[in-house]
């Protein structure tokens, strides 16, 4: 068995580059956190590809939620993650929409490749998926 130790970037003070070291420094595998600023991307992948860390991406939909779980996850898929973690749609979405969210979204993450989107049902987002 293989254990990865992956670095939450929540609450972590200072530029991608002193997060990422002190994730690097402290022997994680890679880090968790929700994708950066467009700005920003370019260095972000550098980092990851210098300090050989390993990238959880993190995706948080609005509406409308089957655009921007799309538009995030494809983005996501270029950083080349080992997993992307959606925050999806909300829990006061009527049945019948939180299904067309996710055969919309299973589409999506098939389309982008064998990349695994999983997608907490905790915080107000949905709670009725299989």
């Amino acid at each position: 068995m293989n254990i990865q130790l992956y670095k939450a970037l929540w609450g972590m003070e200072g530029s991608y580059r002193d997060q990422l070291t002190r994730a690097a420094q402290a022997g994680y595998a890679g880090i968790e956190a929700p994708l950066p600023p467009r700005d920003l991307e370019r260095e972000f992948k550098n980092l990851l590809v210098e300090l050989q860390l390993h990238y959880i991406a993190q995706v948080v939909t609005s509406v409308p939620h089957q655009e921007t779980f799309a538009e995030q996850v494809r983005r996501a898929a270029d950083f080349d993650p080992k997993l992307i973690v959606s925050h999806s749609a909300r829990d006061g979405m009527k049945i019948e929409d939180q299904l067309r969210f996710f055969e919309a979204a299973l589409k999506i993450e098939q389309e982008v490749g064998s990349l695994s989107a999983m997608k907490p049902t905790d915080r107000g987002r949905c709670s009725r998926h299989g």
